[in-house]
Formats: C-alpha cells, sequence, structure tokens
C-alpha cells in the first residue's frame, strides 16, 4: 500500500491492516546465509538467489497484484509453483548438488 500520496510514494508491505516491511527487509541476511553456505563448497559461480516471500490465502488486487517489494517476490501458494517450475540456466545435476550442499550447511531444528 501507498501510505503517501501519488507523486511522492511511500509504499508498505501491508499483511492485514499491519505494516509488515519488515519481513522483505529482513531478507537480505538470509540470502547472505544461503550464500556462504554454498561458497566453501566450490559452487562456482553462485546461482542467483531470490528471495521469495509467500503469502497463503492472501487477498491480492485483482488488477495489477505486486510481483515484489524492495527486491523480495511476493507470491501467492498459487503463483508460487510457478516461480519452482520455471526454467532456469541451472541443470538437474547441479540442482542435487546444491540440494545437498545446502541440506548439510543448514540442518533443520
Amino acid at each position: 500500500r501507498n501510505h503517501s500520496w501519488f507523486f511522492r510514494p511511500d509504499n508498505r508491505l501491508t499483511v492485514g491492516r499491519r505494516d509488515r516491511s519488515n519481513l522483505a527487509r529482513d531478507m537480505a541476511w538470509q540470502v547472505e546465509v544461503v550464500a556462504s553456505a554454498l561458497r566453501p563448497a566450490g559452487i562456482d559461480p553462485l546461482p542467483s538467489i531470490t528471495p521469495v516471500l509467500c503469502f497463503v490465502d492472501g487477498q491480492w488486487p485483482i488488477f495489477n497484484p505486486p510481483k515484489e517489494f524492495e527486491g523480495v517476490l511476493l507470491e501467492s501458494e498459487r503463483s508460487i509453483v510457478g516461480v519452482l517450475t520455471r526454467s532456469g540456466d541451472i541443470d538437474t545435476p547441479s540442482i542435487e548438488r546444491l540440494t545437498a550442499t545446502l541440506a548439510r550447511a543448514l540442518p533443520p531444528n
């Protein structure tokens, strides 16, 4: 939502009626953790690491829903499928290597 006026926008990520812009701003450290986990494994070049927030049961505008906020993709439970399945520059063996590297470096709690 724009919390200002047209010529001087103050866009914020609003969830319900609360300003949750911090959710997007706080993603930078998570991107760095992933990159830091891949560097020692000799992954070169590093693949692009895209921060994404997925909102389940979100109410999106019918026309022109937001695609990103401050560099973080904003997805719904339906649109995230396209993000996860789009073809990229990484082949299947590389995906498997990245997955295994991240699973070792970032085990679940």
